[in-house]
């Protein structure tokens, strides 16, 4: 009688495991899917926000900096931009670009060695002249861009 006991409680741990890991297999499948969807979305979007990215470089960034695309040996603040940011980087790039000065003047640490390995008094000030819209198209071009 106890083995009985035994082998149907052997029986129902394992049904429990089963469904359990069907369960899971089937939440999982349903939420991969939908990062899925979210990133073929993100993904279609991309080529316009590079060509709007594009378009903003050359017309806002050319005059200091060349484009990553060439990928210059002397453009090296564009090689792994994003990681070398502070953390959260697409905010602090924006930060950046809409007032580097005002960063600055805060005592923001990388604006200050950015401006002392730049020896260089330009300041980003695109607060008013670029739109957050813009940044993040910005954002995509350099992204891609700077891909080798």
């Amino acid at each position: 009688m106890h083995q009985i006991k035994i082998f149907y409680g052997t029986i129902q741990f394992v049904n429990l495991a089963v469904i359990s890991t069907i369960l899971f297999c089937c939440n999982h499948r349903r939420s991969h899917s939908t990062t899925q969807v979210a990133d073929s979305l993100r993904i279609k979007e991309l080529p316009d926000n590079y060509q709007q990215g594009k378009m903003i470089f050359r017309r806002s960034c050319e005059t200091c900096h060349l484009s990553p695309e060439l990928h210059a040996t002397d453009q090296v603040f564009f090689d792994n931009l994003f990681e070398k940011l502070p953390k959260p980087s697409e905010s602090y790039f924006m930060k950046f670009i809409q007032n580097s000065r005002l960063l600055k003047s805060s005592g923001d640490k990388y604006a200050q060695d950015i401006d002392r390995q730049t020896d260089s008094d330009f300041e980003h000030v695109f607060k008013d002249s670029l739109s957050l819209k813009d940044i993040n198209n910005l954002i995509a071009y350099l992204k891609i861009a700077t891909r080798r």
